[in-house]
């Protein structure tokens, strides 16, 4: 199927916020950056005029630089300062909503919690024309919550980045995660960036994006063990929220920055947390794995890597020691780099952007007029450089 490009019709630009509310982790905002990365390609692929803006609490807001951002304070910040997050919650509504109020955008794109960060969805909805919500995988305890329930009545729109979800109404588009195989480098320039020797392995150890309590033990602990290994050297993704302590070493590289993944073609084998972005970039980027479990309340990591070794594509760690595991990954490694490179590619990303467009080329065909033919089945290269 060939693609028609779309006729724009209005006068003034597609406006889309993408509001990132703040975690441990950097789930909420790596999924939305990826979305708007893609929507960004394909509105300008097709020459529609936009404005895409962020307005995010996130602790880490940096990584969303390449966008107009709007950086409001985390109450993980007030928390640590001694202040009042409730006298807190009532001043964010009001930034919040005179924000959107002036801006009235097209869209208003929200991740994994539909009441918002400061319960003001319901507040502020009447200055978005629509809603979408990404509804990731939650604990089902959450997902089935009275607050969850009646606050995703009030989205226009629902995308899962999951093949099948329990909600008859959610649009599932499949993974969404940050690894471009377009910007990744090769194994050999990776090792050559990093002066790796010959007989030398990477390591890609990491905590997630940085922010939970036990990040900086984890760690530490993981940068002992390892380097009792004298072939080992360790590329340390301490992730843009992290707090704790930085290792310097002659073996140790530490990073920080918040598109590592472009690094994994060259890593030999990782240990990580199960974080959604951690777990989908690394298995994407077809590194065996060893995954433990961080607890998250709203995110079942344990789940994710329990199902994740169930499929043959990463190990799970749990209570054994950690040369037990090192040693049954070095038994199962090429099985499971077989297992990694089966596994179908994702483009959840630009899926999703797919269905913003197609949902505007339904409700507002006077203002936005987009081809219908904006498919998943549309001739347009997997690996994009949003993919």
């Amino acid at each position: 199927m060939t693609h028609q490009l779309p006729r724009f019709s209005a006068n003034r630009p597609f406006k889309v916020v993408f509001y990132a509310i703040n975690g441990t982790g950097l789930g909420h905002l790596t999924r939305q950056l990826n979305i708007a990365r893609a929507l960004r390609s394909l509105l300008d692929e097709y020459g529609v005029i936009h404005q895409i803006e962020f307005l995010t609490t996130s602790d880490a807001a940096q990584v969303a630089n390449d966008f107009l951002t709007i950086k409001l304070p985390s109450k993980t910040r007030f928390k640590r300062q001694g202040l009042s997050v409730k006298r807190y919650n009532s001043r964010a509504k009001m930034l919040v909503s005179t924000y959107l109020s002036q801006l009235s955008p097209d869209w208003l794109v929200v991740d994994t919690a539909p009441q918002g960060a400061f319960n003001e969805i319901g507040f502020i909805r009447e200055y978005c024309k629509y809603l979408v919500l990404i509804d990731r995988h939650k604990d089902e305890a959450i997902a089935n919550s009275r607050t969850i329930l009646k606050h995703k009545k009030l989205y226009s729109l629902i995308i899962a980045p999951e093949h099948q979800s329990e909600d008859p109404t959610a649009r599932c588009v499949g993974k969404i995660h940050g690894f471009n195989p377009l910007k990744a480098l090769k194994k050999q320039d990776v090792r050559t960036y990093f002066g790796l020797q010959p007989t030398q392995q990477l390591v890609y150890i990491s905590a997630g994006g940085g922010g939970d309590e036990t990040a900086d033990k984890s760690l530490d602990s993981l940068i002992k063990a390892l380097l009792s290994r004298p072939n080992l050297k360790l590329l340390v993704g301490y992730g843009p929220l992290y707090q704790g302590r930085i290792h310097y070493h002659e073996r140790i590289i530490p990073c920080q920055e918040g598109e590592i993944s472009r690094f994994f073609y060259g890593v030999d084998f990782a240990i990580s947390a199960t974080g959604y972005n951690s777990f989908e970039e690394l298995i994407a980027a077809e590194v065996p794995t060893i995954f433990y479990a961080q607890p998250k309340g709203m995110d079942r990591q344990d789940l994710r890597a329990a199902q994740g070794e169930a499929n043959g594509w990463c190990l799970f760690w749990q209570h054994q020691s950690l040369e037990y595991m090192l040693n049954l990954l070095e038994q199962k490694y090429d099985q499971l780099k077989h297992s990694l490179k089966q596994r179908p590619s994702q483009q959840g990303a630009y899926l999703a952007a797919l269905e913003i467009l197609d949902y505007t080329a339904i409700m507002m065909p006077g203002e936005f007029i987009f081809a219908s033919t904006l498919r998943a089945q549309a001739s347009i290269p997997l690996n994009r450089e949003f993919a």
